[in-house]
């Protein structure tokens, strides 16, 4: 089935909200549970109304669609076609207890609820793509959603590795980083000035020389105490970049210590290797997902800027 960029799009909404979903419902805190349910329905209902324009459902005069009148409709309209929608007592519940969240407060969640409502909407999810667009959930991708050229294909090249090669996956991840957040840079120094921190190496200099504890101190430690002076500095610039950046500095963290160091040579993306020729990064399936989508979420917030 040909879909056009329109529907394409909000199916691929309907993956990021699920994916989101999943970020949270990873957490131990009660709070990302309750929002983890809130994407997870939220998912289900726009696939439902997805569904309902493929088929060209009609609601009449309903002043306001349930998701009992959206459920029924889409059903009825799809066993023409001899399909029919999956888990709908499972989608049911997920609804009523997504409505008691937001209208009432209710948030009594155990992980093991919230696991198992991830499970029933991935399923229903996945089954409604490929019964009604023929569409397999892993196809859909997430880096259609990014605008800039050159880091989409990056993204896209990183999601289509996440199902075959993790290395691979992680390197154009890593790559993609690493442009928008050349270009982010590029944005804030433009409109706002002020916040450039670079240190070159003789504003380094200048600091020490501006502190007379640090020039005496480094006339009794000698040279290492002014590699621990620049170390620091350097540190600091780090930090002060990601604050600028607004970059979760413990996210920031995690996917440095796993993500492998990338460069360009002649056009092409290489990694660094360490002493014995390895690539550096720890190349697992949780570090490939981790880091895929802790840049498509900073890609995200940053788009909209550019």
């Amino acid at each position: 089935m040909e879909l056009n960029e329109a529907m394409q799009k909000r199916l691929v909404y309907v993956k990021a909200l699920y994916v989101h979903g999943q970020e949270h419902a990873r957490s131990e805190a009660e709070f990302d549970r309750m929002i983890a349910l809130h994407h997870f329905d939220n998912a289900v209902e726009l696939l439902l109304k997805c569904v309902a324009t493929n088929e060209n459902v009609h609601f009449g005069k309903l002043p306001n669609v349930t998701f009992t009148d959206l459920w029924s409709k889409v059903e009825s309209k799809l066993s023409e076609r001899g399909i029919s929608l999956p888990k709908r007592t499972e989608m049911q519940q997920l609804h009523e207890l997504r409505g008691n969240i937001q209208h009432w407060g209710v948030a009594s969640l155990s992980l093991d609820a919230v696991n198992r409502f991830q499970l029933y909407s991935g399923d229903f999810i996945q089954l409604t793509l490929k019964e009604v667009f023929s569409i397999e959930f892993e196809k859909l991708s997430l880096s259609l959603l990014i605008r800039d050229g050159k880091i989409r294909d990056l993204l896209a090249r990183a999601e289509l590795a996440l199902a075959k090669d993790l290395k691979e996956s992680m390197k154009y991840s890593s790559a993609a980083l690493s442009l928008a957040e050349e270009k982010e840079l590029a944005r804030i120094n433009l409109q706002f000035p002020i916040l450039s921190f670079a240190l070159t190496p003789d504003d380094k200099t200048k600091i020490q020389l501006m502190d007379p504890n640090i020039a005496k101190a480094s006339e009794i430690l000698g040279q290492s105490w002014e590699k621990e002076i620049k170390e620091s500095l350097d540190r600091f610039e780090e930090v002060a970049r990601l604050l600028v950046l607004g970059i979760n500095i413990s996210d920031y963290i995690k996917f440095k210590k796993v993500a492998p160091v990338v460069a360009w040579f002649e056009g092409r993306i290489g990694c660094y290797q360490n002493l014995f020729g390895e690539e550096i990064g720890d190349f697992t399936n949780e570090n490939a997902f981790f880091c895929f989508h802790f840049v498509l979420k900073q890609v995200f917030r940053w788009q909209e800027k550019w």
